[in-house]
């Protein structure tokens, strides 16, 4: 119901201690990822989505593991092709974080 209101923040807490209450609860797992994606939190967001593959490998749709795991690795280069010294790569990271966007148009860390 938060996530259905806009207030993802908190739908993203709630997902958090159902997670810890019910391991089990796999689809717990993936609304959780989904809004940890949509936080920027990559890597909770990979955790996340291993722990929902693990329990019912047939669950979410085919190649969305994939994809968070291409958007997190796409962030991190991209940070690093930023932060890059002597020299940043402005060029580089900029094409990491338009990937990234292509694939999660709600990644705002990207647009920044």
């Amino acid at each position: 119901a938060l996530k259905a209101l806009g207030n993802y923040k908190d739908a993203k807490d709630a997902y958090e201690i159902a997670c810890m209450l019910e391991p089990k609860f796999y689809q717990a797992h993936y609304y959780y990822a989904n809004l940890l994606l949509f936080a920027g939190e990559h890597a909770k967001a990979l955790d996340a989505a291993k722990k929902c593959i693990a329990l019912a490998p047939n669950y979410p749709e085919k190649g969305w593991l994939e994809k968070i795991q291409s958007i997190n690795t796409l962030y991190d280069e991209g940070v690093k092709l930023y932060e890059k010294k002597p020299t940043r790569d402005y060029s580089g990271a900029l094409s990491k974080f338009q990937q990234v966007v292509q694939l999660n148009p709600y990644q705002s860390e990207a647009y920044w």
